[in-house]
């Protein structure tokens, strides 16, 4: 197989040695034509020292210096640079399988695929122990892709586990100022571009889900923007109009997922009047609508509307099951 350029870009902020063992993940893969960006976000001195360091292992990697801008920003900065005909974005605290550069690359040129996603594994706090996510093997075209993004999560919101063709994101930016949900709204937008798109069942991604990273964070500001960017794929008029059922029940499964998730993080209550603000917009954007969601998520739409101190304490414990923190 001949070996295109892969960009791999990766966001660094302050990320100490983790972003070490990140690097050496990729650079054990048995794929060599490699483009590896570092993106310094505005890190210290000492951080700064680190990623030089780094340098000094290859001569195919790049740092890049920019004002601290965020997580989006910094990846739209790589996006900028990068060269290659693929790309694949790792965040600076996860590892890589030594053969996933080769796999999904090879996956692409066989299926002929724009966009490729693999299975990944979860860790806490770098624990060897990890959960894996493996996906169901399926090769998409055209219109089934956004059915899948809407009604599965076997695409996933993340944009790391994936390889994108350079062609579907040449377009496509990350929304600069948004904490969390920057993800899915990126991939949201890059499947307009996607004609065929292969999901492997291989786990090749290894995600750390330490403290400090999005989902573990207690400023519950951020998470609103989550809300906001699921309304807004909900708002977008681009899509197939025979998917508006489909596209309705991704809106309330995934805004009630957000009103959980809140509900559970703002335990001092501190913000109450934007969530009830927030509900009151849902409710109204949603009245009248069918919704054809699972009897579980029925049930749960049906709390919230009428009985929100039992949704609150189902919040409570869908929360501490799943050790959000």
């Amino acid at each position: 197989m001949k070996e295109s350029l892969v960009s791999i870009v990766i966001p660094a902020y302050n990320s100490g040695d983790r972003i070490e063992k990140c690097i050496d993940s990729i650079l054990k893969n048995n794929y060599k034509n490699l483009e590896i960006i570092i993106v310094d976000d505005g890190s210290d001195e000492e951080n700064k020292k680190i990623y030089k360091s780094i340098l000094e292992k290859c001569n195919k990697i790049i740092i890049l210096d920019k004002e601290n801008g965020g997580v989006s920003s910094a990846r739209n900065f790589g996006l900028d640079y990068a060269n290659g005909e693929y790309i694949i974005f790792v965040d600076s605290d996860d590892m890589i399988d030594s053969s996933m550069i080769y796999k999904l690359v090879e996956s692409s040129e066989k299926s002929k695929s724009d966009l490729v996603v693999c299975g990944h594994g979860i860790s806490i706090e770098s624990n060897l122990n990890m959960f894996h996510c493996k996906k169901r093997k399926q090769r998409l075209c055209h219109g089934d892709i956004m059915k899948s993004f809407f009604t599965t999560y076997d695409i996933g919101w993340n944009v790391w586990g994936k390889l994108f063709k350079r062609n579907i994101v040449e377009n496509v930016r990350f929304v600069e100022g948004k904490k969390t949900a920057e993800d899915m709204f990126f991939i949201y937008e890059t499947l307009k571009n996607v004609k065929v798109l292969t999901i492997i069942d291989d786990v090749l991604y290894y995600y750390d889900n330490h403290q400090g990273s999005a989902m573990t964070s207690s400023n519950c500001e951020n998470f609103f923007d989550t809300y906001d960017l699921v309304e807004k794929v909900y708002f977008d008029d681009f899509y197939d109009k025979n998917l508006s059922q489909e596209k309705l029940n991704f809106y309330i499964k995934s805004e009630l997922w957000f009103f959980k998730f809140i509900t559970f993080k703002d335990s001092t209550n501190t913000f109450s009047n934007e969530i009830k603000k927030k509900k009151q917009k849902f409710l109204a954007n949603i009245d009248g609508k069918v919704n054809t969601n699972s009897p579980k998520t029925k049930l749960e739409l049906f709390l919230f509307k009428n009985f929100h101190s039992i949704f609150q304490l189902e919040a409570l414990i869908w929360g501490r099951k799943r050790k959000i923190l």
